[in-house]
């Protein structure tokens, strides 16, 4: 078998060498050069991507740039296989990686994807809203990482690694203007800070004059971003074998969110509302908000303490973070003008995460190298979430009703919830021969989630949700869920040749049990959905050629997933209204494959492109949730949330000399995205497709100054990209029309 791999392998290369060959006249005053390797560190140690057996998409900090990523949810455009949604309107954003993620539009809940920033869980979507900025890589590894990341990376994880400080003084700044006057302000210095010291600070903000949607009847703008956010690094290191480095934090969002709109609006008995309230229009721009006052106050601040000590056979490394985050913010549920289930936020978490592990600098009996690990991570939740929908309620208290009455009837969500976990965990590669390697890795995870809190019936008249009276509760829990798993990952990693590695291998991951918290309109909205656990298998080929000048990986897999935690909506059984709750899907399954090419033909042109192809179903179905029955039941073969059948991306960066010093650079990227589902059992969740354009141009001096122009969703697409079943008919998101602006840097 392994001969007939390497013939295959070297029929490739043939062809491939022939197809990218190029007339060395055409190309003399080009120095051909391979591409760069890529250091990663998603094994918990610094490899070069194309020897880890594992699919891994690496974005450096100038391919964000060169997109303009500003925003984690933003990552998604450029990586197949990585789907992101912002849960509620430009807030509480979701990741899921291969269709396995988290479709809950409640800030306590947290990924199937998990999230690291400089190595430190993000435990809440809201810690995930700020900027990116002065990033030195993205790393998104896909399937189950429950070995080495443990906690709630069923699908995979992505970690946001920033630059470091810098043993000699360096430093930059960005100025730019765009559409909807908006200005941007980023930087950084970095460098010695006396002997045996060097430190960073980077500094970001970005403030719109005006927002990119206008409300039709009253005027009024909405979408407008202000955000600033700073991080001051401090290293010190006194010899090789020590180093530490301290980092702090601060952010603030003071944006005004966008809205969504309503389309199709269905009121019996009532022309009138249909009128006031269908958006009518395909506009990305035109909303209908009405009074409603839309916000968003988010304060974040936080530290992390990460150190390095040589023991000689091994490092030890420990990494202790705590960050805070105070979040109010509001939003427009329906899209509409009148308070029907119109959210309000106002939330305050805390966590702290710790990990400490010894990676081995020399193989255990000459042949085994290996990873030895704890993590602990704590978070406490205190949630205090409203919605309103006096609107369905105005008839019983108004005479004539004014359907734009807010605060008759309010369903108030108070709670605590406090999540603990604890994991200890090991992965070794053993060197069976020079060319085959195996990897063996298990974690043993013990994680507790406790949750004491209560929906009460608000307002300012009696009736409520239920009709109880105001002051009444809907429904409480005070509960305690303690659970106990076991992870493990195996496989082995063949040479093929120098340049070309396969690998297979199965592996588990597990995601804690979750509470559904947000504010309940009937008792059975308030719920726990039990851990889930997903065993994946998956095979691959990474392979280096044409002198390392193109690089091509692949990957097949299959995943058994098993109590899939699902956002669904249900009919209450108390007032026949919809609701929402977290429920498990019994059996799922997914079957799917990964592609991405990296080809640099010449030293000024680097093309890649990428798509991942999946196929989810539910495989038992699930008819009902606490004994209330589904809007619509899910049957078996309907496709999960967040799981587009085929994402795709092409990109081209070209930069060249232009002579006195200067050197022009143009880029493109397009991605198309399938379409998917927001929310299972929603006869109205389904969204897309879609697909974006963007380009960006910039001119470069010897002296470190640069100008660039820049464009994102060139094509002005008013596609949907998010859509739910609200209660008066389908409510849809739309992407931001075309947007564009000039920026002018400069690097020392």
């Amino acid at each position: 078998m392994s001969i007939r791999i390497t013939g295959l392998c070297m029929v490739v290369l043939s062809l491939t060498r022939t197809a990218f060959s190029a007339d060395a006249s055409s190309v003399a005053d080009e120095q051909t050069v391979g591409l760069e390797e890529i250091v990663v560190t998603a094994q918990k140690r610094a490899q070069d991507i194309q020897t880890v057996g594992a699919s891994i998409t690496s974005l450096s900090g100038t391919d964000l740039a060169d997109s303009r990523i500003r925003q984690p949810v933003d990552i998604s455009s450029l990586t197949p296989g990585l789907s992101t949604l912002n849960m509620t309107a430009d807030g509480n954003p979701a990741f899921a990686i291969r269709g396995v993620g988290l479709d809950d539009f409640n800030p306590n809940n947290s990924s199937g994807t998990a999230v690291y920033v400089d190595g430190i869980y993000q435990s809440a979507p809201g810690f995930l809203q700020g900027q990116l900025f002065d990033v030195s890589r993205v790393e998104v590894l896909k399937g189950p990482q429950g070995t080495l990341y443990g906690k709630n990376a069923t699908g995979g994880a992505v970690s946001i690694v920033s630059n470091a400080p810098t043993d000699t003084p360096e430093g930059y700044f960005n100025v730019g203007y765009g559409r909807w006057q908006t200005l941007d302000v980023s930087g950084a210095i970095s460098g010695p800070l006396g002997e045996n010291f060097r430190g960073r600070f980077a500094a970001t903000a970005t403030e719109q004059g005006e927002g990119w949607q206008q409300d039709i009847d009253t005027g009024r703008r909405y979408g407008q971003t202000r955000q600033y956010a700073t991080r001051a690094q401090l290293e010190f290191k006194p010899n090789d074998e020590f180093d530490s480095v301290l980092s702090v934090h601060f952010s603030r969002d003071l944006s005004t969110p966008s809205s969504y709109q309503a389309d199709n609006v269905v009121v019996p008995g009532c022309p009138s509302c249909v009128t006031a309230w269908d958006t009518g229009t395909t506009s990305a721009t035109a909303v209908k908000v009405g009074t409603m006052a839309l916000y968003r106050d988010i304060k974040g601040d936080g530290g992390s303490l990460t150190t390095r000590l040589s023991l000689g056979f091994a490092d030890l490394i420990s990494i202790v973070g705590f960050d805070e985050l105070d979040f109010r913010n509001s939003d427009n549920n329906n899209g509409i003008p009148a308070p029907i289930y119109d959210l309000y936020q106002h939330d305050f978490v805390r966590q702290a995460y710790e990990e400490t592990r010894l990676v081995s600098t020399q193989p255990l009996l000459n042949v085994t190298d290996w990873i030895l690990g704890t993590s602990y991570s704590w978070q406490k939740f205190h949630g205090q979430d409203a919605s309103d929908q006096s609107t369905l309620f105005v008839g019983l208290f108004e005479t004539p009703p004014d359907l734009t009455t807010r605060g008759l009837s309010v369903a108030q969500a108070d709670y605590i919830q406090n999540p603990e976990s604890f994991g200890l965990f090991l992965n070794t590669t053993t060197h069976l021969s020079e060319s085959l390697r195996l990897i063996l890795g298990g974690r043993y995870s013990h994680d507790r989630i406790s949750v004491d809190g209560a929906t009460t019936e608000t307002g300012s008249a009696d009736g409520g949700v239920l009709f109880q009276g105001i002051g009444s509760t809907v429904t409480a829990l005070d509960t305690t869920h303690v659970t106990n798993s076991f992870s493990y990952r195996v496989g082995p990693e063949f040479d093929i040749s120098p340049n070309l590695l396969y690998y297979a291998n199965i592996s588990t991951a597990t995601k804690s049990g979750q509470f559904y918290l947000g504010p309940a309109l009937d008792p059975a909205g308030w719920s726990y959905a039990s851990p889930e656990k997903l065993t994946a298998f998956e095979t691959g080929l990474k392979a280096s050629l044409w002198d390392r000048r193109l690089f091509v990986n692949s990957s097949v897999y299959y995943y058994d997933y098993v109590n899939r935690q699902s956002g669904v909506l249900f009919i209450s059984p108390a007032t026949g209204l919809i609701a929402g709750a977290l429920a498990n899907v019994p059996k799922s399954r997914i079957d799917g494959i990964d592609l991405d090419v990296t080809a640099r033909p010449f030293r000024s042109l680097t093309l890649k492109a990428g798509a991942s192809y999946l196929d989810s179903r539910v495989t038992r179905t699930l008819t009902e949730v606490n004994g209330a029955p589904l809007v619509s039941s899910l049957p078996v073969g309907a496709s999960l949330a967040q799981a587009p059948h085929f994402t795709g991306l092409l990109s081209g960066t070209y930069e060249h000399a232009v002579g006195d010093g200067l050197s022009a650079l143009a880029h493109l990227d397009y991605r198309w995205v399938d379409a998917q589902k927001n929310t299972l059992a929603d006869p109205m969740g389904e969204y897309g497709p879609f697909s974006t354009l963007n380009a960006r141009f910039s001119l470069t001096s010897g002296t470190g100054w640069e100008v660039g122009i820049w464009g994102k969703n060139l094509a002005n697409s008013n596609a949907i990209t998010n859509a739910y079943s609200g209660f008066v008919g389908q409510t849809i998101y739309r992407m931001q029309p075309v947007s564009y602006g000039a920026d002018v840097g400069y690097r020392f």
